[in-house]
């Protein structure tokens, strides 16, 4: 759903949001009751006109609406948020990037999703479509984490280690580690590959 509302144009111009903005607004909004549009637009990087399309789009599908205090999560979007949660239950920013490709690295876990990943190169494609310099796919199994081809991943220092396994991954998961020049567009990079995995995975997922 969430590429279908960012696909299209407004008055002939492309948009200036995609999929990981409105992941990323709908994350704001269940976190806060009221977001502003100023906020709004602050948080995703966005101006004005392009947070009101973004808005509008979420209120079209009756996941969010407007009031004077700001902008809310209606109990459609209340129950989206949670079906978005069930298959990317975490994310973090990173202490410092383990990976070539920037200095600010993004993780985000999506549940259940080993038998999407093949070598991992689709992965990486879809965060650099968002500004990644490199990302990492690993896959959790045996409680440890491996490369797609079965290779142990190891993680230099115990700030990252420590990050990771506050996701509380669980064997079957999948995590994808975007890097960038900062920690907006790794997140954004992060959160474009976790969308697209479970979109493009296998039909058990698509059914989901």
């Amino acid at each position: 759903m969430l590429q279908r509302m960012a696909a299209g144009r407004v008055t002939g111009k492309s948009l200036a949001f995609g999929a990981p903005h409105l992941l990323k607004a709908i994350q704001l909004l269940e976190e806060t009751k009221y977001v502003s549009r100023g906020m709004m637009a602050e948080e995703l990087h966005l101006g004005e006109g392009s947070t009101r399309t973004l808005l509008g789009r979420l209120g079209e599908q009756n996941i969010a609406d407007s009031i004077r205090s700001g902008a809310y999560l209606t109990e459609e979007g209340g129950r989206f948020a949670r079906k978005i949660q069930d298959v990317m239950p975490g994310e973090c920013g990173l202490p410092h990037s383990p990976l070539p490709g920037g200095e600010s690295s993004h993780a985000v876990m999506l549940r259940g999703c080993a038998g999407s990943v093949r070598s991992g190169v689709e992965q990486r494609d879809y965060a650099v479509m968002y500004g990644a310099g490199g990302a990492m796919t690993l896959v959790y199994k045996g409680g440890r984490y491996t490369f797609p081809d079965g290779r142990d991943a190891a993680f230099p220092g115990g700030a990252i280690q420590g990050a990771l396994s506050g996701l509380g991954p669980i064997d079957g998961d999948v995590l994808i580690i975007a890097a960038a020049g900062d920690s907006f567009t790794s997140e954004m990079a992060a959160k474009n590959s976790g969308l697209l995995t479970v979109q493009n995975g296998t039909p058990r997922m698509r059914r989901r």
